[in-house]
């Protein structure tokens, strides 16, 4: 292939991509854009992890109508006027590259007002292009920028992003912000969630901020020095957690002539300190302020800007160990562990001294569990419908006579035996022959591959805490079920959450079900007259479930025949039937289905099945039923396997309903 130049917008999106790596590069560069403009308050809004949108308010300079146009144009700036300037530069902003990247990825709208304009100017960017000129607007002194749909025009990019992993990312730059400028206000509102993430406002100190941003437990434990070398004109601070402290996760803030920088060099000379200090598995917190001449630094070492080069660095490395080794050795022969009591205690947060010996400690009277703090862990000991009446049996007089467990009890089969239970468990991920079956067939369908890796990528680590500590209790509705965590009694609406369940099995599972024979073919002309599916379309969807009839049975278990006849559908899970005299909903859903396209056509039968399956197609008088398969087969398939809701947008948390401390104050009354 002969060598061609690269067109211009070619050149702009590769560009942008390099300083534009996720939303926290965005908003970083965006943040010190407003501290540029001397902004006293920052406001930053996020929906879906940035990716979606967010913005970012402030209360500086502001930018002039005349100026509005230049803002989103590559190589524009109003701190930077020769390359000399570099030497001594002040701003944190050079390049010009910053709003011209965010908008070659994203829809980029700067909304300004100047204290000496009468009105705020909004103008639109896209491709580093200005949509049409400046127009009036509403607005405060100072600038709001927003961007919507990031890396629109990027979309592995896009899809390879976690909106929680990227807030994080996020959350984690404001955290640093707010730290190191103690005197600004930061705020982090998360409009998905409606919550305030991180506020740093009219606090005291930055000790008081370490303890709002991050933990008391951090800021209790903080150690500072300063880094003072005179000869070489540096000078800084430093604040870290003494060997007390053990965190999870290795946090390590530089901060260099006021810019926020990465250092591998800092952060391994940091580890191998605390390697003598701390156990296996803690991780400290430090925070690294140094200033140092201008002269003596180069800042144009990447895009992003997080890349520094300074000289003189190994004097700075060995300053920086000598002052951590000096107050890190006292704490090494004296440490203490702080007990923090759950809500449920009347204890006061105590501090154990590791250095005591055993044998006082065995003196200690051993601590008593009481009733209201102990936590049922059996789900087969006692079910709380037992002790619920059924109101036709009341009705008619039949319940009277008997005991009070014996009247609620249904009659229903426990599966106890170990046979019993055997056979309610589904042949999930197994490559073994199960009851005389073939073994699992793995199908590389590329299609099939990437929703289950949009699946695996969704993955949100407090709602699979939370699922690890769930026990399934009963139903409230046909729609809704009970669960307990830990001491606290909760409401799910579990028929969203059993379409994703079963879409999920169905991605992982394909052409792995066994066939589920009707006695009778059933027509699907007739079933269409029941549906809600225009008539001028029943044709174009038979045509291609005859035409399509061989992947329906081999990926879903669908069984169709030439003559428009449904004799068969998957069997997704063991012990499990949907509804089938609603089966003509299942055809509903295949009414726009593109059946060119493998991809989109796979993701809608997935769809369509898991639909038709979940349990939102269920009457209240199969309560029962779905009890028994809830307990045994589903919800542990949902416990182990089941990633964040990916259907719907909506998706409603748990409810609390009660909680043991709340019942037994009830019963105390009584």
């Amino acid at each position: 292939m002969p060598i061609r130049k690269l067109s211009q917008d070619v050149i702009n999106k590769i560009a942008a991509g390099e300083v534009v790596q996720r939303p926290a590069n965005a908003i970083k560069e965006l943040i010190e854009n407003s501290i540029d403009a001397g902004a006293k308050s920052i406001k930053i809004k996020t929906k879906k992890g940035g990716l979606e949108m967010f913005s970012i308010e402030d209360d500086g300079c502001g930018i002039a109508m005349e100026d509005l146009p230049l803002a989103g144009v590559r190589f524009a700036t109003s701190k930077l006027q020769e390359y000399t300037d570099l030497k001594d530069i002040g701003s944190f902003g050079f390049r010009g590259e910053a709003l011209a990247s965010i908008s070659h990825v994203g829809h980029l709208t700067i909304t300004s007002k100047p204290a000496s304009q009468q009105v705020a100017y909004k103008l639109s960017f896209d491709g580093g292009k200005a949509n049409g000129e400046a127009i009036p607007s509403a607005g405060k002194n100072g600038t709001l920028i927003q961007v919507k749909d990031l890396f629109h025009n990027m979309n592995m990019r896009q899809k390879s992003y976690n909106p929680n992993e990227t807030f994080a990312k996020i959350a984690d730059v404001i955290r640093a912000y707010s730290i190191h400028y103690e005197k600004l206000n930061f705020s982090l509102f998360r409009i998905d969630k409606s919550q305030t993430q991180v506020r740093s406002w009219n606090l005291p100190d930055r000790k008081t901020i370490i303890e709002k941003t991050f933990s008391k437990e951090v800021s209790s434990n903080i150690l500072t020095s300063k880094l003072t070398d005179e000869e070489i004109g540096v000078d800084g601070e430093i604040f870290f957690t003494s060997s007390v402290y053990c965190g999870k996760k290795f946090i390590l803030l530089i901060f260099i002539n006021n810019r926020l920088i990465e250092s591998k060099q800092i952060k391994q000379i940091i580890e191998s300190i605390y390697e003598d200090f701390l156990p296996r598995g803690s991780r400290p917190w430090v925070y690294i302020n140094i200033t140092m001449p201008g002269r003596n630094i180069d800042v144009n070492v990447h895009p992003t800007k997080m890349e520094v080069q300074f000289l003189h660095d190994e004097r700075i490395y060995d300053l920086i160990k000598k002052k951590m080794d000096m107050f890190l050795i006292p704490t090494k022969t004296d440490r203490t562990m702080s007990v923090v009591p759950t809500f449920l205690s009347n204890h006061e947060t105590s501090v154990i001294d590791l250095n005591e010996s055993r044998d006082s400690r065995r003196s200690d009277p051993p601590s008593l569990d009481y009733q209201h703090q102990m936590v049922r862990n059996d789900n087969t000991s006692q079910k709380i419908d037992s002790f619920l009446a059924n109101i036709e049996e009341i009705r008619s007089g039949n319940n009277e006579n008997k005991p009070l467990q014996q009247q609620s009890t249904p009659n229903k089969k426990t599966p106890d035996s170990p046979d019993q239970k055997k056979s309610l468990k589904r042949k999930f991920v197994t490559n073994e022959t199960i009851n005389g079956r073939a073994k699992r067939k793995n199908c590389n369908l590329r299609s099939m591959m990437l929703l289950y890796d949009e699946i695996c990528g969704n993955k949100d680590v407090d709602f699979k805490n939370l699922l690890d500590t769930l026990i399934f209790v009963g139903f409230s509705s046909s729609t809704n079920i009970i669960v307990q965590s830990q001491e606290n009694l909760l409401s799910m609406d579990f028929s969203q959450l059993s379409e994703d369940l079963f879409y999920q099995i169905i991605v992982r599972d394909y052409s792995n079900f066994d066939v589920d024979e009707f006695e009778t073919p059933i027509d699907i002309p007739s079933l269409l007259q029941l549906s809600n599916m225009p008539p001028e379309k029943w044709e174009r969807l038979l045509i291609a479930l005859k035409n399509m009839r061989e992947m329906l049975v081999d990926y879903f278990g669908i069984r169709i025949d030439e003559n428009y006849n449904l004799s068969g559908m998957p069997k997704i899970l063991d012990n499990y039937r949907p509804e089938f005299n609603k089966i003509y909903k299942f055809f509903e859903e295949l009414e726009d289905t593109n059946w060119n396209e493998e991809g989109k056509c796979l993701k809608s039968i997935t769809k369509a099945l898991a639909k038709f399956y979940s349990f939102s197609n269920y009457h209240r008088d199969e309560l029962e039923y779905l009890r028994e398969v809830m307990e045994n087969t589903v919800f542990p398939i949902f416990k182990s396997h089941f990633f964040m809701p990916q259907l719907s947008d909506d998706f409603s948390e748990p409810v609390k309903l009660t909680s043991l401390p709340a019942l037994y104050k009830v019963f105390e009354r009584c």
